[in-house]
C-alpha cells in the first residue's frame, strides 16, 4: 500500500497542478502568507464560499475531482460578478480524508487553477488539513470594483423590473437527470442541463455591465434559486416583490425533461438554486437599453420575471390566472 503523502509534498504537488504564470500575485503559495498586488483607486470584494461532502455534492462528484474544482472556484467568482467585480486571487482551504489520492489532488486543483485563470483570478495559496470524515473545499475570493460601481442587494425600488440572465431551472434539472437513471435515452440532449450543473459559468462580463450603466438598484446571483435570492433583495430594501410565473424563462430541455419526470420546470427554476445566473432590478424605462446592449456584446438574453412593489419583505409568485402560487419547494437553505 502506497505511503500517504505528507502536507508540504502535497503542497508541492499542488504547484505543479496551478498555472504558472499568476498575474498580480508577488509570492504565491510558498511563503506564511500570499503577497497580492492591489489596484489603485479600487475597493477590494472579499467572500468565501464552502463546499462539504454530502451536503454540497454528492459521493458521485468524486468520481470527477476536477468539475468539482471547477465548480468551487466558479461558485465564488460568481459571488464577485455579482456585485459587479473582477475577480483577482482565490485562496484554498482544502480537508482532505486519509483515503484520497494524489491524482485526485492534482485534478482537483488543475479545476481550481484553470477557471481561476479563465476570469482572472490566481490561486494565491490556502491551507491544507486532514479531514477525520468528509472532503470539505472552502474557497476565499478576492475582487476588485470601481467604489462608484459595486452593486449592491439594498438599493432596488419600488416599480422596479425584476430581471434575470439566462434560464434558470436548468442546474436543478441537471441534477434531477442524473439522479434518474431511467432518462438515458435523452442523455444527448441534456448535456448543456449537466454542465449547467457541474461546471456552472459565473456572470463575470454581465455583472461589469449591470455596474457600468449606473441603471441597475439591486442585483445578486441565483445560488439558492429565485424566490430565496429575490427574497434576500427584499429583506435589504425593505420592499415586496412579484414574480410572474409565466414569464420565467425556461430552457425547452428542462421543460423536456420535467415532463419525462413527471416534476415542474416552474419550481426548478424558482426554488432549485445553483444556476449562478444574474437576478437584478431596474428601472422599466432602462431594461431595453440594458437588454440590447447585453445581447450584442455578450449573446445573452436578459428577462423580465416580475417586480418590485411596497409589501414589506415578502415574496409571491403569481400564476398566468392571477392565482397566488403556492408550493412545499423552497430555496437551498
Amino acid at each position: 500500500m502506497a505511503r500517504p503523502l505528507g502536507e508540504f509534498e502535497i503542497i508541492e504537488q499542488i504547484k505543479k497542478a496551478l498555472p504558472k504564470k499568476a498575474q498580480g500575485v508577488v509570492c504565491g503559495p510558498q511563503d506564511d502568507a500570499a503577497v497580492l498586488e492591489t489596484p489603485s483607486g479600487m475597493v477590494m470584494l472579499a467572500t468565501c464560499d464552502v463546499l462539504v461532502q454530502g451536503v454540497h455534492f454528492a459521493d458521485e462528484a468524486l468520481e470527477n475531482p476536477w468539475q468539482l474544482g471547477t465548480k468551487a472556484a466558479a461558485v465564488n467568482i460568481s459571488d464577485i460578478a455579482a456585485m459587479g467585480g473582477e475577480p483577482a486571487y482565490l485562496l484554498i482551504s482544502l480537508g482532505l480524508p486519509s483515503n484520497i489520492s494524489p491524482s485526485f489532488i492534482d485534478d482537483l486543483y488543475k479545476g481550481l487553477g484553470q477557471t481561476g485563470a479563465r476570469f482572472g483570478a490566481s490561486v494565491a495559496g490556502g491551507n491544507i488539513s486532514k479531514s477525520p470524515g468528509q472532503l470539505f473545499i472552502d474557497v476565499f475570493c478576492i475582487g476588485f470594483a470601481h467604489p462608484t460601481q459595486v452593486l449592491y442587494r439594498n438599493g432596488a425600488k419600488t416599480g422596479d423590473v425584476v430581471a434575470v440572465s439566462g434560464t434558470p431551472g436548468d442546474s436543478a434539472a441537471g441534477l434531477n437527470f442524473l439522479l434518474n437513471k431511467q432518462t438515458t435515452q435523452l442523455d444527448a440532449a441534456m448535456q448543456r442541463l449537466v454542465r449547467a450543473h457541474q461546471t456552472p459559468e459565473p456572470k463575470v462580463a454581465l455583472g461589469r455591465i449591470l455596474a457600468q450603466s449606473k441603471v441597475v438598484n439591486a442585483a445578486l446571483d441565483i445560488s439558492d434559486g429565485i424566490v430565496s435570492d429575490l427574497g434576500h433583495i427584499c429583506e435589504s430594501s425593505g420592499l415586496g416583490a412579484k414574480i410572474f410565473a409565466e414569464k420565467l424563462p425556461l430552457s425547452h430541455e428542462a421543460l423536456t425533461l420535467a415532463g419525462v419526470l413527471n416534476c415542474d420546470a416552474i419550481d426548478w427554476a424558482l426554488y432549485g438554486g445553483e444556476d449562478y445566473e444574474l437576478l437584478f432590478t431596474t428601472a422599466p424605462k432602462d431594461f431595453g437599453h440594458l437588454k440590447e446592449k447585453v445581447k450584442k456584446e455578450l449573446g445573452l438574453e436578459l428577462t423580465i420575471i416580475g417586480e418590485m412593489t411596497a409589501e414589506n419583505k415578502t415574496v409571491s409568485v403569481v400564476d398566468a390566472d392571477g392565482k397566488i402560487r403556492t408550493s412545499k419547494s423552497r430555496g437551498w437553505d
